[in-house]
Formats: C-alpha cells, sequence, structure tokens
C-alpha cells in the first residue's frame, strides 16, 4: 500500500495521473523493509497492485510501475509469424546463430573487444 500512497503523492505533486515511471530497487526495498526483491515477491505485490490498474515488473537494475490498461493501446505480437522456428526448436534442430544479431552487443560504455571480452570504451 505504501507503492500506492508514494504515487497518489507524485500524482498530486505534479497534478496529473502517472502512467508510467520507474523507480529504483533501493526505493522498493527501504518501503517494504526487504533485504531482496524476489520474482516470487513482485509477483504477490503485483495480486493486490492489479486491484488498482497497476503493474510492477524488473527492468534491470530498477523496476517500472505502469498503469494496466495503458497495455491494452500496444502494438500485439502473437508467435505465429515464427511457427517454422518453433517448429524446429521443438524438434531439438533449430540453429540459433543467426539469431545473435538480435542480442545487444554493447552495454553503456562497454564494448566487446575481437577476442570475446569486454573492455572499457
Amino acid at each position: 500500500m505504501l507503492l500506492l500512497m508514494l504515487i497518489q503523492k507524485k500524482e498530486i505533486d505534479i497534478g496529473k495521473v502517472l502512467s508510467r515511471f520507474r523507480i529504483a530497487e533501493l526505493s522498493l526495498r527501504r518501503m517494504w523493509g526487504r533485504h531482496r526483491i524476489t520474482p516470487q515477491f513482485v509477483d504477490d505485490v503485483n495480486e493486490w497492485l492489479l486491484r488498482a490498474g497497476r503493474t510492477l515488473f524488473s527492468a534491470g537494475n530498477s523496476y517500472g510501475v505502469i498503469l494496466t490498461s495503458a497495455v491494452e493501446s500496444w502494438s500485439r505480437l502473437a508467435s505465429k509469424r515464427i511457427d517454422p522456428e518453433i517448429t524446429g526448436v521443438l524438434a531439438g534442430g533449430y540453429d540459433f546463430t543467426a539469431l545473435e544479431q538480435l542480442l545487444v552487443t554493447e552495454v553503456e560504455g562497454v564494448e566487446e573487444d575481437s577476442s570475446g571480452g569486454m573492455e572499457q570504451g
């Protein structure tokens, strides 16, 4: 409930509804008196948070909260576009090397060197 109170106070301060925002893990741990925030705990929080029309999700070093209704206006993806690939994966013979280019290879200021290691950029 403290998260909802924090959202309400921020909305009053800015005079509008927050459709999305990020919040540091440290703030959540402090608010909830926890040393760690586990995926199970996030699921438990979402059980009551959904009743307020919000959804909490992990975003790396921080968390995001969105209005659940906002998701309804997002573009939708369906797996049927990649049916042949799914069939290959399920058959155990899919070669993922062609998809490696889809992975992020740069992390803020760190680039992969030619030997496969990481170096500061």
